[in-house]
């Protein structure tokens, strides 16, 4: 095959993958639609959850389910391509309303407050402790242009009691809940009025903390840092303040250590 022919295929292959792109970009909610209708079809409710789950979220997709059959599947968390949220909603827009016709009410409201309602009954108080965020200078120039401010955010759980856990991935087999704190002008996060639930189930009371800390998207959509992610049980944490080093996506040797665990507990 001469030159020229193979800069024409080449070329042609490139055309026609961004031509694929393109397609899945603007029909994302056709395709979530159509898909919706077929699940339907075939006797499947489902509803597709992407964003930070609310805490309750593990006792609102288990009475979902239990109560009437209904499947929440979640397709991503913190970051959501335009392409997918647009699949997401259509796709939930079909499938809730005919859960809703099916059952003759809201049912998702219904679960919503059930699950919240027995989430607030259940918790219990976490120990107070701190998360100091370190930037980059490149971040912190980055941010500061933007006025954007960092957004904390403490994930718990813990190993099950034998029969008490389920899967969770990627979480452990007993979901606690989370919160989430906006950092003062110091760059600190204080959690002192967090809760956890399913506190009966835990095998040990010492339970998980994971640390998470992303832009809070006050004036981008998008997260624009990349952080560690300290992971330890709760008496590592409490009554201390944790540094937690980030520089923006992309950006390397943010701070001492190695890369994905550089944290200091002072």
């Amino acid at each position: 095959m001469k030159a020229p022919k193979k800069i024409a295929l080449v070329v042609g292959i490139l055309a026609l993958v961004v031509w694929v792109e393109l397609v899945r970009e603007y029909t994302g909610p056709v395709r979530g639609r159509v898909a919706a209708h077929f699940d339907l079809w075939r006797g499947h409710y489902v509803v597709l959850a992407y964003g930070l789950p609310s805490p309750w979220r593990p006792q609102y997709t288990q009475l979902l389910r239990e109560r009437y059959g209904i499947e929440v599947r979640t397709v991503a968390l913190c970051i959501v391509s335009e392409t997918l949220r647009s699949y997401a909603d259509s796709y939930d827009e079909v499938s809730a309303a005919a859960a809703n016709q099916k059952f003759g009410h809201d049912v998702f409201k219904e679960c919503q407050e059930s699950a919240r309602s027995k989430w607030e009954l259940e918790r219990i108080s976490v120990p107070e402790f701190s998360i100091s965020v370190k930037l980059s200078e490149t971040a912190q120039r980055k941010l500061q242009t933007l006025h954007e401010s960092m957004l904390v955010i403490a994930y718990f759980d813990g190993d099950p009691l034998p029969g008490k856990g389920k899967d969770n991935s990627p979480m452990r087999g007993v979901v606690l809940g989370n919160d989430e704190k906006t950092v003062d002008a110091n760059n600190v996060a204080t959690f002192a009025n967090s809760k956890v639930t399913n506190w009966n189930d835990l095998a040990d009371k010492d339970y998980y903390v994971t640390i998470n800390v992303v832009s809070a998207r006050k004036s981008s959509k998008d997260n624009l840092v990349d952080c560690d992610t300290p992971i330890d049980r709760i008496s590592k944490f409490a009554g201390k303040s944790t540094q937690v080093f980030c520089g923006l996506i992309g950006e390397r040797n943010l701070g001492p250590g190695k890369s994905g665990n550089r944290t200091r507990v002072r």
